[in-house]
């Protein structure tokens, strides 16, 4: 089920809109489950702030098409439309919206226009339900999804809509992925294809959709992966390759193949002796009038011209690709998918050809993506979860039976020294919420950060700075090998500073000017990472140590029931919170990860693109005599004012400010949830002051019918005590060897 996408003026699909299938929640009874989130006014204001530069730059007086080339307008031609297009399906219901508004040139016209647009978008009313960025529905069938998300695609609000996430059934899904819809990097707004560069830096793996016609015609889809591939973190990707990034191909349509063409290009004596033998057999089935055998015939030929096509498209991608997969140990997966083919044959049941569909083969494939940290849940939940549920059961059970015999007794105290010593402990803890080892976590991490990276940008910004005027220096050459034709240095300014024509190679001028810092820095962020991966494992040890106390007195306390249940119970908490932890490591690591991208890349979700970007527009503006000076005055000025690596060491200290505290919400919660937990159990076994408590009201201990069912319920408990012993009894045993 795939919503379907906004279409531009001239029929392409626009998408513009990150959309997320999710399996189904636990509790979600609809079949579909849609959630919306659209910009907040700060992204707003940014994405009609890139819709007017779009729009408006072609039409402005200082735009000289024959300066530009006939490519070049053509390409800000397209732009400019693609821009007005979605600016009308946001505004064409406000009566002063027009075209002479939006290109209105007057001095100061820009700001106007963009605060009267920003007025406008804020008078948008969103659909009944919406809640501050946020909208959500059910649906039961896939024309019912499509209807509901549908004015957030196509209407005045997909403009502005963020994300779309959809939680569904279905057999990909039940490994617990997300697929992740991202828009092209060829969307004409800036603020869009940073969204998905920031979206890219947090996935697990990259699935890059082609039509197999591309493949085979030339090398575009080759040429076209590299590019979109490298666009996100082009440093890494010259560097390392595929090192960090799971990348996949799907080439749909692989149904759709010319015979004729196709069979031209097989070279092997064998497959075209298959082929002429197929001929032979079709040629007699038509003379003889069977239409069944024809057909069945000529979808044989046909599947075995798919199959040698698709085998040659794969070794082509897989050859193109080897230099990137190195030290992978493995080959650029690459799936020959055909849709019809899967809906036709799954619907009659031809298990043969839906495997040569490569659907299945596809599905297989993603959800491997999740093998790993499946294996993982499931060797926490039997080594960790169940046992710790039944030994919370068995001493739920115990001071049950406990707190009936000393009622029984007519006794409702325990005097024993090491008991009172327990409530002491508790009590202690119960004051400092068990925060305590935590509480300096952000400050070390901040401390490890500012040392290794903060301090690098106070002590060596001159000397960067002094690196990148040099390279911008380079820029003005004009003379000799390097000399920089003006329509080239132009060129460069309307692009941002990253191009390439066929008389001047690919140069990114973002990248120069950050290269010293960013090869400075490399070993520091590595640094850091191994810091921060410490600074994780020293909040489970303190956390451990500070609990060392309360163990070691309910181990003393010989009169009370269950003690060593009770120690048990408190180590199965701690491995229950380092699995929490390891898994909020995992997520700081990739934030922190994509921020250190951002500050090392040169992409347009970078913070030195960031940074050049006003530069960048305003150098794009100057026309006529003596613009060339002009611009390079611009960009000269921007990077000799000496606050590139200021600006930029301020937005990477927000970024990582933002990311420590909210890690450290996350652990605060984890820590409060593990000592509500403990301390539950300890209250139950030795009570806050002279009684044991139970959740058992008094007068139902007193029942005989209660006290059978809890004597039966503590059998029980007994049997699954020992079950779960049975399931590692031994070293080799069957689960054992498994986990």
């Amino acid at each position: 089920m795939t919503p379907r996408q906004p279409q531009s003026d001239s029929g392409r699909a626009c998408t513009s809109i990150v959309t997320e299938y999710h399996r189904k929640k636990p509790n979600q009874e609809a079949p579909f489950l849609i959630e919306v989130e659209y910009l907040n006014s700060a992204g707003i204001k940014a994405h009609l702030q890139e819709l007017l530069w779009n729009y408006r730059r072609i039409y402005r007086p200082d735009i000289d098409p024959e300066a530009l080339g006939d490519a070049e307008y053509k390409r800000l031609e397209a732009t400019s439309s693609t821009a007005w297009s979605t600016l009308q399906t946001a505004f064409r219901h406000e009566r002063g919206f027009s075209s002479s508004f939006a290109l209105n040139m007057d001095d100061g016209s820009d700001e106007r226009i963009l605060e009267q647009l920003v007025t406008w978008a804020g008078r948008i009313e969103w659909p009944r339900g919406s809640d501050e960025g946020f909208w959500t529905t059910t649906a039961l069938s896939v024309d019912e999804c499509c209807d509901a998300t549908r004015p957030f695609m196509e209407d005045k609000f997909w403009p502005f809509t963020n994300l779309i996430r959809i939680f569904l059934s279905a057999r990909v899904l039940d490994s617990g992925i997300i697929l992740a819809d991202l828009p092209g990097l060829q969307d004409v707004n800036l603020a869009r294809v940073r969204a998905a560069h920031e979206y890219v830096l947090q996935c697990d793996s990259i699935l890059v959709v082609g039509r197999i016609a591309r493949a085979i015609s030339d090398q575009s889809l080759r040429s076209s992966l590299y590019t979109s591939l490298a666009s996100h973190a082009p440093n890494e990707w010259q560097e390392q390759g595929a090192a960090r990034l799971n990348i996949a191909v799907a080439l749909s349509h692989a149904e759709d193949i010319n015979v004729r063409s196709a069979r031209r290009e097989i070279q092997d004596p064998e497959i075209k002796a298959k082929l002429d033998r197929l001929d032979i057999e079709i040629n007699n089935a038509q003379a003889a009038g069977s239409l069944r055998t024809e057909q069945n015939m000529k979808l044989m030929r046909k599947r075995l011209l798919v199959e040698e096509r698709n085998k040659n498209v794969t070794k082509g991608l897989q050859d193109a690709y080897a230099s990137k997969m190195i030290n992978q140990n493995r080959q650029l997966p690459v799936f020959c998918i055909s849709n019809k083919w899967y809906e036709k044959f799954t619907a009659i049941g031809n298990t043969e050809l839906v495997r040569e569909s490569q659907i299945p083969a596809l599905r297989r494939h993603c959800q491997a993506i999740a093998a790993d940290a499946l294996l993982g849940e499931a060797r926490h939940y039997l080594r960790t979860s169940l046992p710790s549920l039944v030994t919370s059961l068995d001493l739920w059970v115990t001071n049950s039976i406990a707190t009936q015999a000393l009622q029984g007794d007519g006794r409702h105290d325990r005097s024993d020294p090491s008991v009172d010593r327990v409530r002491q402990v508790v009590r202690g803890i119960d004051d400092e919420n068990l925060l305590g080892p935590e509480s300096d976590w952000v400050d070390n991490v901040e401390s490890c950060f500012n040392e290794e990276i903060m301090e690098f940008f106070a002590n060596r910004g001159d000397i960067w700075k002094d690196q990148a005027v040099n390279e911008s220096n380079k820029w003005t050459v004009k003379s000799g090998p390097n000399y920089w034709h003006q329509t080239h240095y132009n060129s460069w300014c309307l692009h941002d500073g990253d191009w390439s024509t066929p008389k001047k190679p690919h140069v990114n001028w973002n990248a120069e000017l950050i290269w010293k810092m960013r090869t400075e820095l490399e070993l520091q962020w590595d640094i850091f990472e191994e810091q921060t991966h410490d600074e994780f494992k020293a909040v489970h040890e303190n956390l451990g140590a500070s609990l060392v106390e309360l163990k070691d007195a309910i181990g003393s306390a010989t009169s009370v029931p269950g003690r060593e249940g009770l120690v048990r119970l408190i180590n199965f908490s701690l491995h229950e919170f380092k699995h929490s932890l390891d898994q909020r490591e995992r997520r700081f690591l990739v934030t922190l990860r994509a921020t250190r991208s951002k500050t090392s890349e040169a992409t347009c979700a970078s913070y030195i693109v960031e940074h050049m970007l006003p530069a960048y527009r305003d150098a794009s503006l100057e026309f006529g005599t003596g613009r060339r000076i002009r611009q390079e005055t611009i960009i000269g000025s921007k990077v000799s004012r000496g606050d590139i690596f200021l600006s930029m060491g301020s937005a990477l200290a927000r970024d990582i400010q933002s990311l420590l505290r909210h890690t450290e919400e996350e652990i605060e919660r984890a820590i409060e949830s593990m000592a509500e937990h403990i301390l539950r159990n300890v209250k139950m076994a030795f009570g806050a002051d002279e009684t044991p408590h139970t959740s058992v009201p008094s007068a139902a201990l007193r029942n005989a019918e209660y006290n059978e069912r809890l004597q039966h319920f503590s059998s029980m408990v007994s049997v699954w005590r020992e079950q779960y012993s049975l399931l590692f009894a031994s070293e080799d045993g069957a689960l054992d060897s498994l986990l």
